[in-house]
């Protein structure tokens, strides 16, 4: 669940007006209206995109560039973006992975994007101005909202003050100085990739506990604070536990201030769909179906959907023998079997 979905259709779940993306359009401005996102004239304003992760790997298995090249990589990526509004898709925002490929020291060891222990603050600083505040302004001409995410994923298990939460706050303690960023009303930002479990006050982790809400709305709390502090107005994604799957204790403790919204995960399995790949296309096992799904998302995104806007950051599933989806499930019926 970490690390392999990168390229990844993405929504954000509201009704209302459709933004549709072209160079030059006039992008209106948005901002959080309970649980909505509207632009200035009162419209409801629907978002529908994908994302993009600036490394080698993820750009087509390390075949298009490599070695820390800046200009392979905003090439590769910028026409990428051309390529899907030339065909015609509807998208109107892009999620950009900050990928820790340009802010770890080379060459340094790690378990995984969970690990931050080859993290280098200077290298950051200086791919973030070439390489991701690059590919964002340029998505931003070309009619694309975009939303930030931090280099990495969240390890198994945080805690307040604990080093990935001053991790957090040194990424976006900078990020929210930089005014190309903060100046910009079309950047957006997801605070976390994919927490997993949050320790409580009695020192238990868990996931879907009050005691494990509670403190995740603190832990996010601070970051937000940090970067309101710093003069930014961005509008902010806020990830829930269970690698994005767990939401309800936010209706009881919701993160507070103005542009918040919460960052949503979909995968198949996930909200008690339960899917399991069929051994043909015609048969096999389909787990919970429709239903179970349908009552998991009202149970844990529902209680935020209802007084927040809710947008889903990452989701993709196809059958196996396409090799090109994390996950690995057949396409559903409406109301009915399969999963999507």
């Amino acid at each position: 669940m970490i690390g392999l979905r990168k390229l990844l259709t993405a929504v954000m779940v509201t009704c209302g007006l459709v933004a549709v993306a072209w160079p030059g359009m006039d992008m209106p401005v948005l901002h959080v209206d309970g649980r909505y996102l509207k632009d200035d004239a009162g419209n409801v304003v629907n978002l529908h995109g994908f994302a993009q992760t600036y490394s080698p790997w993820f750009n087509e298995r390390g075949t298009k560039w490599n070695n820390y090249d800046v200009n392979g990589c905003l090439e590769y990526n910028k026409k990428k973006i051309d390529e899907l509004l030339e065909a015609g898709w509807k998208m109107n925002f892009v999620r950009i992975h900050m990928d820790p490929y340009w802010s770890n020291t080379p060459g340094v060891s790690t378990t995984g994007e969970n690990d931050i222990s080859a993290f280098d603050f200077n290298r950051f600083r200086t791919y973030l101005s070439q390489v991701f505040i690059p590919m964002a302004e340029y998505a931003v001409s070309k009619g694309l909202y975009v939303v930030m995410r931090p280099p990495g994923v969240c390890p198994e298990k945080i805690e307040i003050g604990d080093a990935y939460h001053k991790y957090l706050k040194r990424v976006w303690g900078y990020v929210s100085t930089q005014s190309r960023l903060t100046d910009n009303p079309h950047i957006m930002f997801e605070l976390a990739n994919e927490p997993v479990q949050i320790k409580d006050n009695d020192g238990q982790f868990g996931s879907n506990t009050d005691g494990c809400f509670k403190n995740l709305t603190a832990y996010f709390q601070e970051i937000v604070d940090l970067m309101r502090g710093n003069g930014c107005d961005n509008i902010l994604w806020i990830p829930g536990t269970g690698y994005q799957s767990q939401y309800a204790g936010f209706a009881r403790y919701p993160v507070t201030g103005d542009n918040i919204g919460y960052a949503v995960h979909v995968y198949p399995g996930w909200y008690g769909s339960d899917a399991i790949e069929p051994s043909h296309e015609l048969g096999g096992s389909y787990g919970g179906g429709f239903n179970a799904f349908a009552a998991g998302w009202a149970s844990q995104i529902k209680p935020v959907a209802d007084f927040a806007p809710v947008m889903v950051t990452e989701m993709d599933w196809a059958p196996s023998k396409y090799d090109a989806s994390w996950g690995k499930s057949i396409t559903g019926k409406m109301f009915g079997e399969g999963f999507g």
